[in-house]
C-alpha cells in the first residue's frame, strides 16, 4: 500500500509489528500509539493484517493487536462480572504481523511505539528497533 498525499504540515509514520502469541492467550483491546520524548502520544489511523486484500475496507473499529478476521478469543464475558477467558476455539495463528500507520503532525518525532492493554501496563518498543 503506498502512503496518501499529506498536506505540507503533517508528517506519515509506518511501524510494522510480528506478533508471537499463544492462540488462546487473549489480546482484544489493545491499544497502539508513538509517543515522542515529551510524552505526548498520537493514536494509529490505519491499521492493516496480512488477511487484508486491496478490496477489503478496514474495520472502523478494528483489532488493533490481532489479525482480522482471526482473533482469539475474549477475556472478558460481557454478560458477567467475572473476568475469565470465553470458551471458545481460537482462529488466531501463532505468529502474525500488523502494519500501523501514523499520520503527525511535522515536528512530531516519536521515540517509541507502545502497546498497552491499559494502564500502566505496556510494552514499549523505542524507533528504529
Amino acid at each position: 500500500m503506498d502512503p496518501p498525499a499529506l498536506p505540507g504540515d503533517t508528517a506519515l509514520y509506518k511501524a510494522t509489528v510480528e506478533w508471537h502469541a499463544d492462540p488462546e492467550s487473549p489480546l482484544e483491546g489493545c491499544e497502539v500509539g508513538l509517543r515522542d520524548g515529551q510524552g505526548i502520544e498520537q493514536p494509529v489511523r490505519l491499521v492493516l493484517s496480512p488477511q487484508d486484500v486491496p478490496t477489503d475496507m478496514p474495520a472502523a473499529f478494528p483489532n488493533l493487536c490481532e489479525p482480522e478476521g482471526a482473533a482469539g478469543p475474549m477475556a472478558i464475558n460481557p454478560f458477567e462480572l467475572d473476568a475469565n477467558i470465553l470458551p471458545e476455539s481460537s482462529a488466531r495463528p501463532a505468529e502474525w504481523e500488523m502494519t500501523y500507520y501514523f499520520v503527525t503532525n511535522a515536528d512530531f518525532e516519536p521515540s517509541e511505539l507502545f502497546v498497552t492493554w491499559g494502564a500502566p501496563y505496556e510494552v514499549r518498543l523505542h524507533t528504529g528497533a
